[in-house]
């Protein structure tokens, strides 16, 4: 798997096939939902892997080819990138280590100068690599990387892989000068009141500030509403005395729940507007109107049979 990005990946593993030591490996689950019937709660997979830890008393080598390697710690302790006594720079370009951060969906680079220390980019990141964490290295021409067991660092450095999280919807209202929030999320232990689970909107004292929140059965404004399910409608409030129009958003992950679509329909104007998640409809604002009221409802998509 470790082969030239610019060229191919290989297919050929089985689940009874070795895992080499620092070769690295990308594990593309697919969420296939084709099967008439089959129901999944949840579109995110556990992988078992199992095996024996390298011994840690040997220098390792490994083979790289010309451009792109896949590479990984296979240490039972964090890597330190910037050792340059116990790790070989010779075929890496710009002495630069890439690791993946699935938060940011993006890179962090780990480069070294070569004498102990070096940069990391963005800020805010460190130049070790936790234990079985992959990374990739860009190899100036065929040859092989050597790492010694003395490049491992006695400190705890979290992995990064993506992780699951609840199905949830945020609404962003924006003016053009200010931007407010609000996020509802599905827990099957929520209810259609106010509970321990919902936390309330404190409105700005700004009369001029544009602001956002849901309601529940009761009146309370939320911030942040846990429901139950996406069966119901959502109660969306926005106010804005600013005298601009407005940008309202949906961003979201509703993958478990198969949501193709948000409705969003004006309760006093009776207009009702279809969008996807992670897209934006304008709104005008009403002369002489404060507060508009919007009942937000989800459209599923349909199978084969429903069709």
């Amino acid at each position: 798997l470790s082969e030239d990005v610019n060229s191919c990946w290989n297919f050929d593993l089985t689940p009874e096939s070795p895992l080499e030591n620092l070769s690295g490996y990308a594990d593309a689950s697919v969420y296939d939902d084709s099967e008439e019937g089959e129901e999944r709660t949840s579109p995110w997979q556990t992988v078992i892997m199992s095996g024996l830890p390298v011994n840690a008393d040997n220098p390792l080598t490994f083979p790289l080819r010309e451009g792109w390697n896949l590479t990984g710690n296979p240490y039972l302790t964090s890597i330190d990138w910037f050792d340059n006594q116990d790790i070989d720079y010779t075929l890496i370009q710009g002495n630069a280590a890439y690791k993946y951060n699935p938060s940011t969906d993006s890179y962090i680079t780990l480069v070294s100068d070569g004498n102990g220390s070096g940069m990391v980019i963005p800020e805010g990141n460190n130049q070790y690599i936790s234990p079985g964490q992959g990374y990739f290295l860009n190899s100036k021409s065929d040859g092989t990387y050597n790492l010694n067991p003395e490049c491992r660092a006695d400190v705890s450095t979290p992995f990064l892989k993506s992780s699951e999280v609840e199905d949830y919807i945020k609404f962003i209202v924006s003016d053009g000068k200010n931007t407010d929030e609000t996020l509802v999320r599905i827990n099957e232990n929520a209810s259609d009141y106010f509970d321990n689970l919902d936390a309330e909107k404190l409105l700005s004292s700004n009369i001029e500030k544009t602001q956002i929140f849901t309601t529940v059965l009761g009146g309370k404004r939320l911030v942040y509403n846990a429901m139950n399910s996406i069966s119901g409608n959502i109660n969306l409030s926005i106010i804005s005395k600013s005298g601009r129009d407005l940008r309202l958003y949906a961003e979201g992950n509703l993958l478990s729940h198969k949501i193709d679509g948000i409705i969003i329909k004006d309760i006093k104007g009776n207009e009702q507007r279809r969008i996807g998640t992670n897209e934006s409809i304008d709104i005008k604002m009403p002369e002489l109107q404060s507060e508009i009221k919007l009942l937000v409802s989800f459209s599923e998509i349909k199978t084969n049979s429903e069709i």
